[in-house]
């Protein structure tokens, strides 16, 4: 699977608590975005992932794309690189930040 590097900065100490409330109502709005099968979708990601992972897994919703989040690596096994293989044919994204790993797929490829 591809990997993209992204920069992204953790939020100031004196404003975590909007940022996070502000992100997590925006993930709520956006949810209505993605039709229940598409959210199926994004679940069923999450929750395989999470057995790899053995990690909080983050879902994510925006206006355009539905992201899963984990702050820490997954176990190397083959099923695993299976797992992420089969994920990028079906259009998912790997991005690498300072803050954890990312898959994110477009809402159209959702199927």
């Amino acid at each position: 699977m591809q990997t993209q590097t992204i920069g992204t900065l953790a939020a100031e100490d004196s404003k975590k608590a909007a940022v996070f409330l502000r992100a997590r109502t925006n993930n709520t709005v956006n949810k209505s975005h993605f039709s229940q099968a598409q959210q199926n979708v994004v679940v069923r990601v999450s929750d395989m992932l999470h057995s790899f992972f053995n990690a909080k897994p983050y879902v994510n919703y925006r206006k355009t794309i539905a992201s899963v989040k984990f702050t820490r690596n997954a176990a190397k096994t083959k099923q695993f690189k299976q797992y992420e293989q089969h994920l990028e044919s079906q259009g998912w994204e790997k991005k690498l930040s300072a803050q954890g790993i990312i898959y994110t797929i477009k809402k159209e490829l959702i199927s």
